[in-house]
């Protein structure tokens, strides 16, 4: 298995020769599923390997990701652009979500892509050969949500979980994006992953009072 090819698949095509740092999360954990099936299998052998690759690419990411100047992890090596997704840094376990990276890589996200009651995935941009311009995406924002109750802010995460609520529409369903500035909804409707994170937020919080 390659853990440390160029990501030529769904980030933007101007990282595609990058090593993308958004992807390492689900990819850690397919070696760790994937060496947990080999060892119910009996196949010892074969999951070792996958456990190796994990842990390097692991040490290697919480070393190269990193970008001092922004105080966050970003989207790639050598790139200082935040993505949304690099929450999943902590929320995966790659990084413990106490470490102080992570902290301020949850503050970073805050500060530069959420508006509102939404999330953009990303401010950079890139020629994607569609019109006009993206709005923030509803996973995003179940993304931070998750994030400040990872690091303890659950009034934060309350409110940002009331403020994606009322933008639920008449049908009572999400679409894909929003539009903060003329306060439309954009993209699919309705958008699977959009009620995916948020009924996993839903379950985060049901488990937590509110003070």
């Amino acid at each position: 298995m390659q853990t440390n090819a160029a990501d030529d698949g769904l980030t933007p095509q101007l990282l595609a020769e990058l090593k993308i740092l958004v992807r390492t999360p689900a990819l850690l954990v397919a070696c760790n599923d994937g060496g947990t099936l080999c060892s119910a299998e009996g196949s010892s052998s074969e999951s070792l390997p996958l456990a190796s690759a994990a842990i390097a690419r692991a040490l290697e990411v919480l070393r190269e990701g990193w970008d001092a100047g922004a105080s966050s992890y970003a989207v790639a090596y050598d790139s200082p652009d935040l993505d949304a997704a690099v929450l999943h840094i902590g929320l995966s376990g790659v990084l413990d979500v106490s470490d102080q990276r992570f902290l301020d890589t949850v503050t970073a996200v805050e500060r530069e892509l959420r508006v509102g009651p939404t999330v953009f995935r990303y401010r950079y941009r890139y020629d994607d050969g569609l019109p006009g311009l993206e709005g923030g995406f509803h996973i995003c924002t179940t993304w931070l949500i998750e994030a400040y109750v990872a690091v303890g802010r659950i009034e934060e995460a309350w409110d940002l979980f009331d403020q994606l609520v009322n933008l639920f529409g008449p049908t009572g369903l999400l679409p894909e994006e929003y539009d903060p500035g003329t306060e439309t909804h954009l993209g699919n409707h309705p958008q699977a992953y959009s009620h995916l994170g948020f009924i996993r937020c839903a379950r985060l919080l049901d488990a937590l009072s509110r003070n």
